[in-house]
């Protein structure tokens, strides 16, 4: 039976999730076995700069006090920054995959290796319409690249093993395929400000302008997954 006539027919499917990588899978499988991989940390420093289209050409009103002996001192907007605050997971191993792979077949008491890198890809999802801009910086906060792709691969001394020598089983099938995390993810915004005083450049001013909510992010991992027959 193929993979595509096997995804059809109905069979239960449990999930045996782990938060290491392994290097030897299980001996039995009764069903669709599915392992998880450690993925990277997330990258609080991610920043992103762009120029608000409701911002650009405005200044801020001088304040009292804001004249010398050089001219007026005033605030001309430069650019705005996204930086990556937080993210929450709201729900692991969501019902879908992409990128499915096969791997290995390995047959009853045998363990191989996979002799061969393998590599497998997606990219990130969102849910709800978002800038260029925060997609960007979502993406660079998952470790992932600039515009949401992401690839990881089996290396060739990674070893599998086959169903054990009492089993019914004749072979266990390995596939690779990009499994997802749901998340909420927060960023705070800064407006950058340039400062003079006449026409002379001062400094640049920075004020927080607020945190965004991005709701149902659903970030790409590497996962594999067996079936025995």
């Amino acid at each position: 039976m193929n993979l595509k006539s096997f995804l059809k027919s109905g069979v239960i499917v449990t999930f045996l999730l782990t938060s290491v990588v392994p290097t030897t899978f299980a001996e039995e499988s009764t069903s669709i076995q599915i392992t998880n991989y450690e993925q990277s940390p997330i990258n609080y420093d991610a920043t992103v700069q762009f120029t608000d289209p409701q911002l650009a050409g405005t200044a801020k009103p001088t304040t009292q006090g804001g004249v010398s002996t050089q001219g007026v001192i005033r605030e001309e907007y430069s650019h705005s920054y996204y930086n990556f605050g937080s993210a929450k997971i709201t729900d692991y191993n969501l019902d879908k995959r992409t990128a499915d792979t096969f791997l290995i077949s390995v047959a009853r008491g045998q363990t191989v290796t996979l002799g061969k890198t393998v590599t497998v890809s997606g990219s990130i999802e969102f849910n709800t319409s978002v800038s260029t801009e925060i997609k960007k910086v979502i993406s660079l906060g998952f470790d992932l690249k600039a515009n949401g792709s992401y690839s990881d691969s089996f290396s060739s001394s990674t070893t599998f093993t086959g169903p054990s020598e009492s089993s019914s089983k004749l072979h266990r099938d390995f596939y690779g395929a990009i499994g997802y995390d749901k998340y909420t993810v927060k960023l705070k915004k800064y407006d950058v400000y340039k400062v003079y005083n006449g026409n002379a450049y001062m400094r640049d001013e920075t004020y927080s302008a607020g945190d965004i909510t991005v709701s149902s992010v659903d970030r790409p991992k590497k996962i594999s997954y067996s079936k025995d027959f």
